[in-house]
């Protein structure tokens, strides 16, 4: 994870170097009769190795480093080795041209640049353009694009300047015999046509008289508000304000000069305005935005009567400004520009050239790389010292940063490329006061120093080995990194390791990183056993032999045993003392007694044997100790058996097995019974089969009518027979019914009188009209009301020789429904 971080951070400090070099592009120049300057290492030191030899109109440039690319007099170009490139030759910009030639980088397309050119004196060349590709000719670059006209004819005026946007650039030229200029805006496309143009101001033409109003330069603020135009035959130098957002030029100002004003420059800050006329330097100040207070604000500066004349002025990435006069070993040099009047220290001879001489004119260059440079900060991450780093410290003279964290006690740094660590998250206003040339600059940013993410992966744990514990490191705007590089905002640890994990705000790029460490305890492992079973009415002991743990059944129980009584699945849990758990299952089930029978209680017949048989069990256990399958019996007695099946339940049977002959009976003497009355014939013994002539099967009968009755009597040894007759009588006083039913059923056919079967008896039957129906002298009960109908009729009844015996009543008929 270290290795992830220390990568992290060398590609944030690449990506600040990249952006952060210096803007030394306008370090390099080279001007009049083979003269030369380099500014790159904070003070000019001239030379001799240049090419040119012009009067007027150069332009050069350097890479961000200061490294030379080429240089030009608008009509020829020279590469780094200042050698012509193979292309480079017959631009149509004139070197006699005030500013024949300006170099723009083409936007983000690094090997490639724009020389635009001019023509002189409102020439029919106009304003061109041509390509450099600097990658041709192994580095040292060749024109792959040439002479692209885009305006004719123009004055001798070019400028550029770079966009708000920081990325494009304004060039600004001045169509000729017009009033009119001309914005061209470059980007990554190219050179945007038409180009913007602005009708305001003194038109440039050619008045008839000695001069040209195409004569003279132009330049833009370094901050991109303003362009100044000099008018040489009008004798003026026109002030605009500039908006290198939108390109447009507005507000001029009429500045008078003094005969054939030629040259004019800005201060870095953009507080004076300085031109040159004949052997004239003049300063304008600008603080006061009033265009009379302007006007009235012009300060001669320098006059030299018996020298030649002063060309360009131009200002370098020194801070300081340069003054070419014609036919000079020197260059003059303002070197406070910021400062008003003598203050700003001219010397007409300030930096010599060794013997070559400046002309007329000097470098056109964009003028943005001449800004004060700016400051740039690093790192907003809170916990990290934030970087200060100035563009570019050549010629800074001394530095004082305000980092704007008020309670910290090293709010303050006199150091160049200083570092602070905030106190807090926050928002903060930096101030950095420059001194370069006796000239105070201030820059003012306002940076965020960003809260670095939220994560907290908690303190180092102990989890119990086969369990997890999620760690979440869920941050706002969060980017995550763990160290198995997965990539969410929690990770699911189950392993004994260490876990970390990097978050990136992906908006702040503030990370933050956190570690915990897991470490797994062993579990209380245990096992109770295969799924196994019981039988019923019995129970089981389930036990488990752990110490200093807590025991937790799923019936309840806390003991470290229990009992089951009924089926189902049956689970432990054993928690030790870190609150490791750990649970083993079983499943109990309850089995069923075997079910069997060896028979029911029997008999043994003499000299035989019989087989008790029982299979499909285990084992076998017979009350002689016998374990086989089949017992055989030859004696009387009480036997059992004991078996055992698959699941160990066992059961047990026994039978009675006792001794018999074959039955032996006797139904007793044939015998008279009364009517009316019974008789029970019965056998003893109760454990045997029985078959009567009647049917039943039980060990007894009960007759009550006359006939023969047998009974045979079987048992396993054999079978008996016996048989008795029974006769019938009536044996009791006389008896009359009230009711028969003479409906031929076989049943109370007559009207039947019982006990006058030995002796005669009289019968007379009336209907219930008094009608005799029926007599009888010696009645046989033998009436069955033939011919007449169901209803009630009365008889008298007389004994034939006792008249005392008489008997009245009436008997009722009924055939039943028909």
């Amino acid at each position: 994870m270290k290795n992830f971080r220390i990568i992290y951070l060398i590609i944030l400090l690449l990506f600040f170097h990249i952006n952060t070099k210096a803007q030394r592009q306008a370090n390099i120049w080279y001007f009049g009769n083979f003269a030369g300057v380099d500014f790159n290492s904070g003070f000019p030191i001239p030379l001799t190795n240049g090419k040119i030899d012009r009067w007027e109109g150069v332009a050069s440039i350097c890479d961000s480093l200061g490294n030379l690319l080429m240089y030009t007099d608008g009509d020829s170009v020279w590469n780094a080795q200042h050698e012509h490139m193979p292309n480079g030759f017959g631009l149509l910009g004139e070197p006699g041209s005030t500013e024949s030639a300006i170099i723009i980088p083409y936007p983000q397309k690094d090997s490639l640049y724009f020389v635009f050119t001019v023509d002189a004196e409102g020439g029919e060349s106009g304003l061109c353009y041509s390509v450099v590709n600097m990658n041709l000719q192994n580095g040292l670059g060749d024109i792959e694009t040439k002479n692209v006209q885009l305006e004719t004819p123009v004055s001798e005026k070019v400028t550029a300047v770079r966009h708000a946007n920081n990325r494009d650039f304004w060039v600004i030229s001045h169509g000729w015999e017009t009033d009119s200029f001309l914005v061209y805006l470059v980007t990554p496309e190219g050179v945007n046509l038409p180009p913007q143009i602005y009708e305001i101001g003194t038109p440039h033409n050619d008045i008839g008289i000695t001069g040209n109003n195409a004569v003279g330069y132009m330049k833009a603020a370094p901050d991109g508000s303003k362009i100044a135009c000099v008018l040489q035959v009008n004798m003026i130098v026109e002030l605009y304000d500039f908006d290198n957002q939108t390109g447009e030029i507005s507000n001029p100002i009429t500045i008078p000069a003094d005969l054939s004003p030629y040259g004019v420059e800005f201060s870095p800050e953009v507080s004076k305005l300085y031109f040159t006329s004949r052997r004239f330097l003049f300063q304008v100040d600008l603080s006061n935005s009033e265009p009379d207070s302007i006007i009235n604000s012009i300060t001669l500066i320098d006059s030299s009567l018996t020298g030649n004349f002063f060309g360009s002025v131009q200002l370098a990435t020194d801070g300081k400004i340069y003054l070419a006069h014609d036919f000079n070993p020197y260059l003059g040099v303002i070197n406070k520009p910021a400062l008003k009047g003598d203050t700003c220290n001219f010397e007409l001879y300030g930096l010599s050239l060794l013997g070559r001489n400046s002309r007329m004119g000097l470098p056109d260059f964009i003028q943005t790389y001449f800004l004060p440079p700016n400051f740039k900060t690093e790192n907003y991450c809170f916990g990290d010292s934030t970087i200060f780093l100035i563009d570019d410290t050549v010629g800074i003279d001394s530095v004082f940063w305000d980092f704007g964290d008020t309670f910290s006690e090293f709010n303050n740094s006199r150091n160049f490329s200083p570092k602070h660590k905030y106190l807090t998250p926050g928002i903060y206003v930096i101030i950095l006061n420059m001194w370069r040339n006796g000239t105070n600059y201030i820059k003012q940013k306002i940076i965020q120093i960003n809260a670095l993410p939220d994560v907290n992966l908690g303190n180092d744990t102990l989890i119990c080995s086969g369990s997890s514990v999620l760690l979440n490191a869920t941050c706002q705007y969060g980017i995550y990194v763990w160290n198995n590089f997965s990539t969410d905002s929690t990770f699911l640890a189950n392993e004994n390791n260490s876990y970390s994990v990097l978050v990136t705000n992906k908006y702040t790029l503030c990370s933050k990183a956190d570690t915990i460490n897991i470490s797994l305890l062993p579990l209380p492992e245990f096992n109770l056993g295969n799924d196994t079973g019981f039988c019923i009415f019995d129970s089981l002991k389930l036990s488990i032999n752990y110490p200093n743990v807590l025991f937790l059944w799923n019936n309840g129980s806390t003991d470290s045993s229990t009992y089951i009584f009924d089926e189902g699945v049956y689970s432990l849990t054993v928690t030790d003392t870190f609150t490791c758990a750990f649970s083993d299952t079983i499943n109990i089930e309850k089995h069923n007694l075997p079910i069997f029978s060896i028979g029911n209680d029997t008999i043994i017949c003499p000299n035989t044997s019989i087989f008790l048989l029982n299979n499909d069990f285990k084992k076998y256990l017979w009350s002689d100790s016998s374990t086989y399958e089949i017992l055989e019996v030859t004696a009387p007695g009480i036997y059992w058996l004991q078996v055992t099946d698959t699941n160990n339940c066992k059961s047990a049977d026994s039978i009675v097995i006792v001794k018999t002959d074959i039955p032996i009976i006797n139904l007793g003497n044939d015998t008279t019974i009364c009517d009316n009355n019974f008789i029970k014939l019965q056998l003893k013994t109760q454990t045997l089969d029985y078959l009567w002539n009647t049917g039943s099967t039980e060990n007894n009968i009960t007759v009550s009518n006359n006939g023969l009755f047998w009974v045979e009597v079987t048992n396993i040894c054999g079978t008996s027979k016996d048989s008795i007759f029974i006769n019938t009588e009536y044996c009791g006083d006389l008896y009359i019914p009230n009711i028969f039913t003479p409906n031929n059923d076989g049943i109370n056919d007559y009207f039947k009188i019982k006990g006058i079967e030995k002796e005669i008896w009289v019968i007379y039957i009336y209907n219930r009209f008094g009608d005799l129906v029926f007599l009888s002298q010696d009645y046989q009960s033998n009436w069955q009301a033939d011919n007449y109908p169901d209803g009630t009729y009365y008889y008298i009844l007389k004994h034939s020789t006792n008249t005392e015996l008489i008997f009245k009543g009436f008997v009722e008929v009924y055939r039943g429904e028909k």
